[in-house]
């Protein structure tokens, strides 16, 4: 019974804080038949017209090569390794249990009283996928601003457990690449002018990392052990802001 009660008040605790098939008309049937009586010349000159069309009407690809939970994902070991040693801890193995994601799973246990069976909501560990239909709750959680949602294609993030003021780390797989400095202001922008509650973060930090924009708020030593982090992940990552708050 002791078990249920804690389970409850942790889950309770946390929440608080926290494609198509090519068409055949009859132009192309009718190409076709002349095709067959031309010379290998014409047809080779209609071979290389079709493949340079082809080529210029190819999509471009997404900006980022990784989505926004798998960028998170990569940086998350260097970072509890950076911020192992300012906790006392020997190795990030260490503090796994001390970010969580908004990402929720059953945890089923055996109450060693009764022998029954019972399950409750945690959240999950470490980085966890966004929503991007549920705007009300990506604010929450980031302080993205909803009216830009649409230059997204994914979301993701993980905190602190016991005070998401302590450190908030979020990532957003921008779409166009023409966005990311402006998105990087506008999130600069929440950030520095939000009305904090549950304590004031010291520093926040926006990166770019091939199109994907990490931003992050908290205390100073969470801050600094992810930007050391983000650095070691991914070389070729700009920071963008990197400030007190």
């Amino acid at each position: 019974m002791k078990k249920i009660i804690t389970a409850m008040l942790v889950a309770s605790m946390i929440l608080a804080f926290a494609a198509c098939g090519n068409n055949v008309d009859e132009t192309t049937t009718a190409a076709t038949t002349t095709a067959e009586t031309t010379t290998a010349e014409t047809t080779t000159a209609e071979n290389t017209t079709a493949e340079t069309t082809t080529e210029e009407t190819t999509a471009a690809p997404i900006v980022a090569a990784e989505d926004a939970k798998t960028v998170l994902s990569n940086v998350y070991g260097n970072f509890l390794d950076k911020l192992a040693p300012l906790f006392g801890a020997s190795s990030g193995e260490e503090l796994k249990g001390y970010f969580v994601s908004a990402e929720m799973e059953e945890i089923t246990e055996v109450d060693p009283e009764t022998g029954e069976e019972y399950t409750y909501p945690m959240p999950v560990s470490g980085p966890g996928a966004l929503s991007l239909e549920d705007t009300d709750n990506l604010a929450y959680y980031t302080l993205f601003p909803a009216e830009s949602v649409s230059k997204l294609n994914s979301a993701a993030c993980f905190f602190n457990m016991m005070n998401m003021n302590n450190g908030t780390v979020a990532a957003f797989e921008v779409k166009d690449a023409g966005d990311v400095t402006a998105l990087a202001d506008t999130m600069k922008e929440k950030i520095t002018t939000n009305m904090w509650m549950c304590g004031f973060p010291e520093r926040y930090l926006i990166v770019n990392v091939n199109g994907t924009l990490i931003s992050a708020f908290g205390n100073a030593d969470t801050i600094n052990s992810l930007k050391d982090g983000v650095l070691a992940t991914y070389a070729d990552a700009a920071v963008l802001y990197d400030a007190a708050l």
